[in-house]
């Protein structure tokens, strides 16, 4: 996990992004200005499980968003996510915060654009618990430090883009003085944070179901003409870099006013029988074919998807290589992990977990299809003692959805 230097004003910033005091002529106004905030020191030493498990269920009865701008190393090779302890504590505060609820985890989807990286090799953002939130420019462009993948729900406006002078933040700073330059998706997610404090402040009922509902609705393109942008067939549009699009603050509130909770969440699970384990040659790809009856008639059907996972398990010579999507029924497809060139890791995926929020409002029968492809030459560092020896085998795979039943016909929950 990253240290961040305790005198560095990161947390500070970040607070005065959500709750700058307003009226008192100082810095700026915080988003959600009649906010409390609270801070749970973590980093700054080695970070155990049990540690992130313990500040991640801090008081979770008194706090309604947790606004988490840490992860992973954002270097291309990392590859890391919540541990056993800490994915029961979201899950538990997911159903046990707030009266019932539900905590809310609002996440930076990662800074490492400039390595390549991808936010699929970041087991926090792959998680159906958080909300991953990534940046944009003053122009709509993606950031140059972004990180793409289809587990980002949302993006805001960030502190700077490439060489930009624009103050499009001005948040407090440790000692006196302002700070105008506070980039990276680290920025970007308290102000995700704040928008929903918002949303809660005038609905304090929605659940944390709810508050994704209305970020798929109320989210907009900013730029319509930037390449990627599909639309799936629950009629939401969706991007690997921008999620459902930019946060909508005026428009989040007013449908959170008005809000109708969403039908209980249903877990479907499928797990893929691979006998023996299919061989992925050099160069090549492995698909498999996941017929799926989304569970019907027992208690988990589901009709209208919301979160889909796939658990696998693969053996690479060089995971960097390795690229892996999902196709919907309705031939949505997400990249769940692109190759990474600095990752010459020879250790594969061992029960790694990959989100998509990209069939949203789908329906979820049919014909689902894996690839996994070995993108030989991706990672320059790997050097192949045979080009012709296989590149790993994909060994376990589990395809996990999440959703509703008898949604009314209306896949927006309104």
């Amino acid at each position: 996990m990253p240290v961040k230097d305790e005198a560095s004003g990161h947390g500070t910033r970040c607070a005065g992004e959500v709750a700058m005091e307003a009226n008192n002529s100082y810095c700026g106004v915080g988003i959600a200005f009649n906010a409390r905030i609270g801070g749970v020191r973590l980093l700054g030493a080695t970070v155990t499980d049990a540690m992130e498990a313990t500040a991640l269920t801090f008081n979770i009865q008194y706090i309604d968003i947790y606004v988490c701008s840490w992860g992973p190393r954002d270097d291309g090779a990392a590859m890391d996510g919540p541990h056993s302890l800490t994915q029961r504590a979201l899950q538990l505060a997911a159903h046990q915060g707030r009266d019932g609820k539900g905590s809310i985890f609002v996440w930076a989807a990662g800074n490492g654009g400039l390595h390549l990286d991808h936010c699929g090799a970041d087991g926090y953002v792959n998680s159906i618990y958080t909300i991953a939130i990534g940046a944009v420019t003053q122009t709509g462009k993606p950031t140059y430090f972004g990180e793409p993948c289809p587990g980002i729900m949302a993006v805001t406006l960030t502190g700077s883009s490439v060489g930009g002078s624009l103050p499009l933040v001005t948040v407090t700073n440790l000692g006196d003085g302002c700070i105008t330059q506070f980039p990276g998706t680290s920025s970007a997610a308290p102000i995700a944070a704040g928008i929903l404090a918002l949303a809660l402040e005038v609905n304090p009922e929605l659940t944390w179901r709810d508050v994704q509902h209305l970020i798929a609705n109320t989210a907009k393109i900013p730029d319509p003409k930037e390449p990627g942008w599909t639309i799936n067939a629950g009629g939401y549009h969706v991007h690997h870099r921008y999620g459902f699009g930019v946060l909508d603050a005026g428009l989040m509130v007013q449908q959170a006013a008005r809000f109708n909770t969403v039908a209980p969440q249903r877990k479907c699970t499928q797990k893929v029988t691979l006998h023996p384990p299919r061989v992925l040659p050099s160069g090549g790809v492995v698909s498999v074919n996941i017929q799926s009856d989304a569970c019907r008639g027992s208690m988990n059907e589901i009709d209208t998807l919301e979160h889909v996972q796939v658990r696998l398990s693969i053996s690479a010579v060089c995971r960097g290589d390795v690229s892996i999507s999902l196709e919907s029924p309705a031939s949505t497809v997400s990249l769940l992990l692109d190759t990474r060139p600095k990752d010459a890791s020879g250790a594969g995926l061992k029960n790694w977990t990959l989100m998509t929020v990209h069939s949203w409002g789908e329906q979820p029968r049919g014909l689902w299809t894996l690839q996994v492809t070995d993108r030989r030459g991706a990672v320059r560092s790997c050097v192949r003692a045979n080009e012709e020896d296989a590149a790993g085998a994909l060994l376990r795979v589990t395809l996990v959805l999440y959703g509703t039943r008898n949604a009314h016909g209306n896949a927006h929950g309104m």
